[in-house]
């Protein structure tokens, strides 16, 4: 049977992963890149997904493959006022990526 449900990024931290994984999967979402903004850690908590690997937020909400991006635990993301931050989720609306 073919996963039809919106095809999502998960953005989370290690010790959310399993959590997050279940939320998904309860939420119907297709995980089809998954990370954190732990430098060296994105592969750990993608592998908690079985999915590949997203090591960059912004790119994921810029240009990533997906209908949404679940952010569960944005670390320095959006903590300062970066345009850069700002940039990467009005982009992602534009392109009517959910997140």
């Amino acid at each position: 049977m073919a996963e039809t449900g919106p095809r999502t990024i998960v953005w989370t931290d290690e010790q959310r992963a399993a959590c997050m994984k279940a939320v998904a999967s309860a939420a119907g979402l297709v995980v089809v890149g998954a990370g954190c903004g732990v430098k060296g850690r994105s592969s750990a908590v993608a592998g908690v997904f079985d999915c590949p690997v997203v090591d960059d937020l912004r790119r994921a909400l810029t240009d990533g493959e997906c209908d949404a991006v679940l952010i569960a635990s944005a670390g320095d993301f959006g903590a300062a006022a970066s345009p850069s931050d700002a940039q990467a989720v009005l982009h992602a609306h534009q392109r009517g990526c959910g997140c």
